[in-house]
């Protein structure tokens, strides 16, 4: 059975049922990731969704400006810290 919150939107249900963490962008001019610049509509639909596991190691989520796009969507980017670990190959 699924327990949907009165007042949570779908995307913190969709986390929240599934376990995931939603990243916010830092503020990098804009706080928008669609834009539709003739109509002048701006809004922020779109995320990075992590397991609670790789949130410990986030270091930057970004919106990525760039005028050469041709998508009304700008991309968005996360940064993460990693661990390397010495590997030892078996033959």
């Amino acid at each position: 059975m699924l327990v949907k919150h009165a007042n949570a939107t779908a995307p913190e249900n969709f986390c929240s049922l599934g376990g995931l963490l939603w990243l916010d962008p830092v503020s990098s001019g804009v706080n928008y990731t669609y834009h539709a610049d003739t109509n002048r509509q701006y809004s922020l639909i779109d995320h990075v969704l992590v397991s609670p596991h790789l949130s410990e190691n986030q270091e930057l989520v970004d919106i990525h400006i760039d005028d050469h796009n041709t998508s009304d969507h700008y991309a968005i980017s996360v940064s993460l810290k990693t661990e390397s670990t010495n590997t030892k190959k078996i033959t």
